[in-house]
C-alpha cells in the first residue's frame, strides 16, 4: 500500500502507512525498522522537508550503519539542506567503501540522487565515470547522459548521446518495452521543442 502510495506522489499518505505499521509491529528486527526508516526519509525528501527526513535517516542509519543506500539518501538531504560538501562527501564514501558487487548500482543509485536534486552535470560526469568502470552496462549511462542534458535544454550537446541510446536501445524499442520510455520520450522532446535536422530512422 505504502509503494501505491509512492507511485501517486502521496508521500504524506506513504509516511502515515509507514508510521501505522511500525506501530503494529513492535518486534521486527532492526534491519527491517531500518529499511522502513529509510523509506520514510524518502517520502520526506520527496516532500522537500529534509529536516524531518534527516530524524528518519540518522535513525535508519544508527540501525544499520553500513547500508550503500541509506547513507545516499543521507547524502541527498544534506543537498536539500544546502549542505554540499557533507553531501559529496557522503557520496564519495559510498563509491569507496561499498562492497564491489553492489558498487554499479549504487552509482547509478547517487546518479539518480544528482537528478532527482537537478544537479545535471554532476550526473553527467558520475555517468561517463561509470561507463568507464563498467562498459558491459554502456547503453544505461548514455541515456542518462542523453536526458540530463535535454533537461538543461542542451539539445545539440545531448543528440549524439540519443542517437547512441536509441541504437544500444534498438530492441527494446521494436518491441516497446518499459526498458524503452526515457528513449521514446526524448525522441518526442527533440521533435518537438527543437529545429534540428536529425534522422532518428523508423522508430
Amino acid at each position: 500500500m505504502a509503494q501505491c502510495h509512492i507511485s501517486l506522489g502521496q508521500f504524506s499518505e506513504a509516511i502515515k502507512y509507514y508510521q501505522n505499521w511500525l506501530n503494529k509491529h513492535s518486534k521486527i528486527s532492526n534491519y527491517e525498522k531500518a529499511e522502513i526508516y529509510s523509506h520514510i526519509a524518502m517520502c520526506y525528501c520527496n516532500m522537500e522537508l529534509p529536516e524531518e527526513g534527516m530524524k528518519y535517516i540518522d535513525a535508519s542509519l544508527q540501525l544499520d550503519p553500513f547500508n550503500c543506500g541509506s547513507i545516499i539518501q543521507k547524502g541527498t538531504l544534506h543537498y536539500q539542506l544546502n549542505e554540499y560538501q557533507e553531501a559529496e562527501r557522503l557520496f564519495q564514501k559510498v563509491q569507496d567503501d561499498c562492497p564491489m558487487d553492489e558498487r554499479q548500482e549504487m552509482l547509478y543509485a547517487i546518479i539518480n540522487s544528482y537528478l532527482f536534486l537537478k544537479q545535471y552535470d554532476k550526473a553527467i560526469n558520475l555517468c561517463k565515470t561509470t561507463i568507464e568502470k563498467y562498459p558491459d552496462h554502456r547503453r544505461k549511462g548514455i541515456a542518462l547522459i542523453a536526458f540530463s542534458y535535454f533537461e538543461m535544454k542542451e539539445y545539440k550537446n545531448g543528440l549524439p548521446f540519443l542517437i547512441e541510446a536509441i541504437s544500444l536501445y534498438k530492441e527494446d524499442l521494436q518491441n516497446n518495452t518499459k526498458n524503452a520510455e526515457l528513449i521514446k520520450s526524448m525522441i518526442m522532446e527533440i521533435k518537438d521543442n527543437t529545429n534540428l535536422d536529425i534522422n532518428l530512422g523508423n522508430i
